[in-house]
């Protein structure tokens, strides 16, 4: 499974928002990163050096959505659940 206790979950939660999305500022790329991808999206438009335009943004978050949708169906179904 992806994570098995909620502690973990949001412990690898913070640790992302803490030291992941600072390492993609420090690579340039951090307009894609899901933390900025949301900004761009609460934004709706207000245009920012460091985000993305407001249906760039909505583009992205579908992503990421979609593949957290695809990565929990695949823990659920690898489960030992009936």
């Amino acid at each position: 499974s992806l994570a098995r206790r909620q502690t973990a979950a949001i412990v690898v939660a913070l640790i992302w928002l803490l030291i992941g999305e600072p390492l993609l500022a420090i690579a340039g790329i951090n307009s894609y990163a899901p933390g900025h991808v949301i900004a761009a999206v609460v934004e709706g438009g207000h245009t920012s050096a460091e985000l993305l335009g407001f249906w760039a943004g909505v583009a992205a978050a579908l992503v990421y959505i979609g593949a957290a949708g695809v990565l929990g169906v695949v823990s659920v179904k690898r489960a030992d659940v009936n």
